[in-house]
Parts: C-alpha cells; sequence; structure tokens
C-alpha cells in the first residue's frame, strides 16, 4: 500500500532563521534530563489558519480531485503567522516539491524578518494524521531548521508540523530534539490567537485561489492510474 504523505527536497539550509541563536550550553552527555516535557503546543494566529484551510478547499477546487498541497509555517517568537506556498506537484496521496522551489521562498522570508517553524499540508477528505512519509518530513524540517526554546538553561530544538481537511479538521506534531540528540514527536494542541492586523476571508480566498494556479501541477492521467493501482480511498 502506497503510503500517504509528502516528498521534500534534500536541503533547505538556505532557509534557516533561527528564533535564537545564543551559543550551546556545554553538557556532559553523560548527563540526563529529568523532569524534561516535551513540546505540545502550536502557536498560531487565526489569519494562519484560514489560509490552511482555504488552501486545502481551493486546490481541491482548482484541480476537481482531492488532492494535498503543500506549504511552509512561518512567523516569529515560536508562533505561526502564515504559510507560503512553493510550487510543487500536488498528487492524490503526497506532493512533490523540489529544493529550488523552496529556495525561492528564500528573499520573502529574509525580508520580512521571518523564520521557518514548520510545514503544513492537507488530506482532502480523509481524515486528518501523519503518515510514515509524513514523520520523515517532520524529521526534515526539523533537521534543516533551528529554532530553539529553553528548558532549565539548556537549549532544545523543535518543529511545528500540521495537516487539515476538507472538514476543517486539523492535527498537529511538535517534533522536540534534546542535546543528547533524541527527538520526541507528540500530538499537539492548537493554541490560536489573534492576528494583530484586518483580514477578510474573500480576499484570502482570491490570493490563494490565484497563486496556487501559479505553483501547482496536477497529474490528472497519471495520478487516475496510480489511484486504481493503490487504492488510495483506503489509506
Amino acid at each position: 500500500m502506497n503510503k500517504k504523505g509528502i516528498i521534500v527536497g534534500d536541503s533547505i539550509e538556505n532557509l534557516i532563521n533561527s528564533e535564537s541563536s545564543p551559543e550551546k550550553t556545554q553538557i556532559e552527555s553523560s548527563e540526563v534530563l529529568n523532569g524534561f516535557t516535551p513540546l505540545t503546543e502550536i502557536p498560531l494566529t487565526e489569519y494562519a489558519l484560514e489560509k490552511m484551510y482555504v488552501m486545502a478547499e481551493e486546490v481541491t477546487n482548482l484541480t476537481e480531485n482531492q488532492v494535498e498541497v503543500y506549504a511552509l509555517a512561518v512567523g516569529n517568537n515560536h508562533i505561526i503567522e502564515d504559510v507560503l506556498i512553493p510550487r510543487q506537484t500536488v498528487h492524490y496521496a503526497f506532493v512533490n516539491v523540489e529544493t529550488d522551489a523552496i529556495l525561492q521562498l528564500t528573499s520573502y522570508i529574509r525580508t520580512n524578518h521571518i523564520t521557518v517553524l514548520g510545514w503544513t499540508h492537507s488530506h482532502g477528505n480523509l481524515a486528518v494524521f501523519f503518515s510514515g512519509t509524513d514523520y520523515s518530513n517532520q524529521h526534515t524540517i526539523l533537521s534543516e531548521t533551528s529554532n530553539f526554546r529553553f528548558w532549565n538553561g539548556i537549549q532544545v530544538k523543535y518543529a511545528y508540523g500540521m495537516t487539515v481537511n476538507l472538514q476543517r479538521n486539523r492535527f498537529g506534531i511538535v517534533s522536540t530534539q534534546v542535546f543528547t540528540g533524541k527527538i520526541f514527536h507528540e500530538p499537539a494542541d492548537f493554541r490560536i490567537l489573534p492576528t494583530p492586523f484586518d483580514w477578510d476571508e474573500h480576499e484570502i480566498r482570491r490570493k490563494i485561489r490565484e497563486e496556487l494556479k501559479t505553483k501547482i501541477h496536477f497529474e490528472s492521467k497519471k495520478l487516475e492510474k496510480k489511484r486504481k493501482k493503490y487504492d488510495i480511498r483506503k489509506i
């Protein structure tokens, strides 16, 4: 059975903008993180969440198929404030995003002084969850971004991962990596925050629809054969 998930390029190191960049605390590898609790919350604005939902809806409307769509989650102060859509080939069960498509977002990210905090993707009418491929992509995002929180004076690296569907359900994972290298993938609660500017749902939908027209490629004939072969509906 073909696994559901996202395939991304090999490196997004040119997009790395760390949330905090102090020198690492020196700790002996034999020390234990007694009492450590992995991160389990994704803070994001109403605006960012609405864009995630609208992306899922509009990619379905444009292709007239329940395909997935991928975006980077960006913001500041550990809060997701927006999502950015790279060029991509969309499929029923996964998305192909090449490295150069991710790197084309570099200028916007740096000009607006924002940070890549994680990623999001849609699942059409399927349930919201993370597949094995999704967790693999989550590991890539964690490895190639540099976002840190502090626990007892120790840097703890993290990345957010999210999926939504057409029913406007949502699911999130926070991946936390401690100094020993151990990684925790924990289901997350969403903390939805007010957006510090006025926004209009209809304008968001119009802009996302126009952006998707220029950034998504849908290979319907090839995908229909794949759909029959792998019986995607049962994934």
